[in-house]
């Protein structure tokens, strides 16, 4: 089910946009900082982004965000999973490799909701495990995380 999107008809886009948000999304990644104009053309110049580290309005910041990003990496390589688009709303699951500059790879997974208006995304919000992102980086770490939070919860 890699690519289900909806369980009836839909005539707003929704479908459309999600399909060119994924495959810019991977094209950014994968070509770097020349690609994020593409990317950013997606969204309105007022769009909402929030992640488990931040959160930022507007499309300047939302750009510059992503160049640092970018910037900081050695590598990123992004993994689209499941996915469904319906009435402007767009949820995209994800696995990403991130490599910063200097330090070892770690793997997030995580999930993008979306809501569109427009044609455009006003507003962007990533769920994602950080600290188990982080400790995937670190050999005999993520064991142990995994022993204690399933000890707790």
């Amino acid at each position: 089910m890699a690519n289900e999107h909806t369980d009836g008809p839909v005539d707003d886009g929704s479908i459309d946009l999600m399909e060119r948000w994924c495959k810019r999304l991977t094209h950014m990644y994968a070509e770097g900082a020349s690609a994020l104009p593409d990317f950013l053309a997606l969204y309105d110049e007022a769009v909402h982004f929030q992640d488990p580290l931040q959160t930022i309005d507007g499309l300047e910041a939302y750009g510059e965000m992503n160049r640092r990003s970018l910037e900081k990496a050695r590598l990123i390589q992004v993994e689209v999973g499941d996915r469904i688009a319906r009435d402007g709303v767009l949820f995209v699951a994800w696995t990403m490799r991130f490599s910063p500059r200097l330090g070892p790879t770690m793997s997030f997974s995580g999930v993008s909701h979306l809501r569109a208006r427009g044609g455009k995304i006003v507003a962007h919000r990533d769920y994602f495990d950080v600290v188990s992102g982080a400790v995937s980086a670190v050999p005999g770490l993520s064991g142990v995380y995994h022993f204690f939070t399933s000890k707790l919860f």
